[in-house]
């Protein structure tokens, strides 16, 4: 077993662990201090990285760890260095604002129609009995 199956093999086990239901690739490439990635492989972790941020709750920082990307300066070089990384990146912010917004819809919409109609609420309030002290 080579040294970079062994890091593959690590990292698919701690994404498991950071991102619950979520599928990554298996055949992304490694990133590691000192490695340099071309650019087609740095866009191959970046789709995964904003198809990630944009379908689910996710912040950015964990979904950068899932596919191996261990700090955010690495990410905004990505974004500064390449275009493509920051449209892609822009793109999925407003996939994941658009969904946000949809569900925000969903969740509002029953308490506005109850405020419409005038639903009221009483509340009653509850005598709490404290244990006298012996």
């Amino acid at each position: 077993m080579a040294k970079n199956d062994l890091k593959a093999e690590q990292l698919t086990n701690t994404t498991a662990r950071i991102l619950s239901g979520v599928e990554i690739p298996k055949n992304l490439p490694v990133t590691s201090k000192g490695r340099r990635l071309t650019k087609a492989q740095k866009l191959k972790l970046a789709r995964v990285v904003c198809d990630v941020y944009a379908e689910n709750e996710y912040n950015l920082e964990a979904c950068m760890n899932a596919v191996g990307i261990r700090s955010f300066a690495t990410w905004k070089k990505w974004n500064d260095e390449i275009d493509e990384v920051r449209a892609l990146y822009d793109e999925a912010i407003k996939r994941r604002e658009s969904k946000y917004f949809a569900t925000l819809k969903k969740r509002a919409r029953p308490s506005l129609e109850k405020k419409v109609s005038g639903f009221t609420v009483v509340l009653r309030s509850k005598k709490i009995r404290r244990p006298t002290r012996a």
